[in-house]
C-alpha cells in the first residue's frame, strides 16, 4: 500500500495517466479522488463515470456527449459529455475494460489528438482533463483475451497502481472508518464525542469481503445508530459484532451466539464479563474496551449489579 501511496504521489504533481487495479469496492475512486486533490488543480472538477454501469448503445453519448436529434431518445438541446464536463481536471473510467471495443478505438483516437466532437455535431472540443482509468481485472489480461485494445492499453498505462484489498491493510481500517464517520457527521450536523476502543477492534477483526465500499455502508449505519453521539459497539451489524466475539472468545468468558435480538448479546456479554471479573467496574470495562460510563449505562439498561 505505501508503494501505490508513493505512486500516486508522484503522479499527482505531473498529471500522468494512471491505471488503478483492484477487487471491486477497494476504493479505487476515493484513490482517484485523492489523486485529484492532490495535484495542482484540486478545485477543478472530477468526473467519474462507470463504464459498466452504463449501457452499451449509450456510453458513447455519456463519454462525448451529443447535440438535439443526433440519435433517437436524444436529449432535447443535447447533453454535455463526460470528457467536456471534466476540462481542466480529472476524468475517471472506472471498469473500463467493460467498454465496447468500438467505443474503445474512438476514445483512442481522443487520447492521441486530445480533440473530440460529441455525437451530431461537427464542433471540435479540446480535451483538457487528466485520465485516470480504473479495472477489477488486469486489463494486460484483457489485451491477451482480445476484449481490450493494446494501443489504447499502452495509451492509458504510464502509471500503473494496484490496490490490496482491504483485508490485507488492516493499517488502513481505522484510518478510513474515521474519515468516513467525520465526514458523515458534518453530513448530518453530529458532533461525534467518542468511538468506543472495541468498535475499532471489532472493525480490524472483521475480513471485509466487501471492501472499503462495506466498511463506508457500516460507518453509514453506525452514525445513525449512535446514541448521544457516541459509536459503541451495538451500533455495528450484528454479523461484525458476532466476528468480533468469536476472535475473543479466548480472552473473554463464553458468549452463546444465535441470540434473536443484539441486545440480548450485549447483555449477555456484560453479565458474564462481570461475573469473570468478580464484580470489578474497572476490570469489566477494560475487557470489554469500552468506558466505565458506558458500562454503568449498559448496567443500568439491563438490571444488573442492582
Amino acid at each position: 500500500m505505501r508503494q501505490a501511496i508513493d505512486f500516486a504521489r508522484r503522479a499527482s504533481r505531473l498529471a500522468s495517466r494512471i491505471i488503478i487495479y483492484g477487487e471491486s469496492g477497494t476504493g479505487k475512486e476515493l484513490f482517484a479522488q485523492a489523486i485529484h486533490n492532490a495535484g495542482s488543480n484540486p478545485e477543478r472538477p472530477f468526473v467519474g463515470i462507470s463504464c459498466a454501469a452504463i449501457p452499451n448503445d449509450l456510453i458513447e453519448a455519456e463519454l462525448f456527449g451529443h447535440e438535439e436529434g443526433a440519435f433517437t431518445g436524444a436529449r432535447k438541446g443535447g447533453q454535455k459529455g463526460r470528457l467536456e464536463a471534466a476540462n481542466g481536471g480529472t476524468l475517471f473510467l472506472d471498469e473500463v475494460n467493460s467498454l465496447p471495443l468500438s467505443v474503445q478505438a474512438k476514445l483512442l483516437r481522443v487520447l492521441q489528438e486530445m480533440v473530440f466532437s460529441p455525437l451530431g455535431s461537427n464542433r471540435l472540443v479540446r480535451l483538457d482533463a487528466r485520465v485516470i482509468a480504473a479495472g477489477n481485472v488486469n486489463l494486460a489480461n484483457e489485451v491477451q483475451a482480445g476484449t481490450f485494445r493494446s494501443d489504447l492499453y499502452y495509451r492509458l498505462n504510464v502509471v500503473e497502481i494496484e490496490l490490496p484489498p482491504l483485508r490485507e491493510r488492516k493499517g488502513d481500517v481505522e484510518l478510513l472508518a474515521k474519515m468516513f464517520w467525520r465526514n458523515l457527521c458534518k453530513e448530518m450536523g453530529m458532533t461525534l464525542a467518542t468511538i468506543e476502543p472495541a468498535v475499532i477492534e471489532a472493525l480490524k477483526a472483521y475480513p471485509w469481503p466487501g471492501n472499503v465500499r462495506e466498511l463506508q455502508n457500516v460507518c453509514e449505519r453506525a452514525c445513525i445508530l449512535a446514541d448521544g453521539n457516541s459509536i459503541r459497539l451495538d451500533c455495528l451489524p450484528r454479523h461484525i459484532f458476532e466476528q468480533h466475539e468469536n476472535v475473543l472468545v479466548d480472552a473473554k468468558p463464553h458468549i452463546p451466539l444465535g441470540h434473536t435480538s443484539m441486545d440480548d448479546l450485549c447483555e449477555d456479554l456484560v453479565r458474564k464479563t462481570l461475573e469473570a471479573s468478580g464484580g470489578n467496574i474497572s476490570k469489566a470495562s477494560e475487557t470489554l474496551g469500552i468506558a466505565r460510563t458506558t458500562l454503568y449505562r449498559k448496567m443500568k439498561k439491563y438490571g444488573l449489579g442492582q
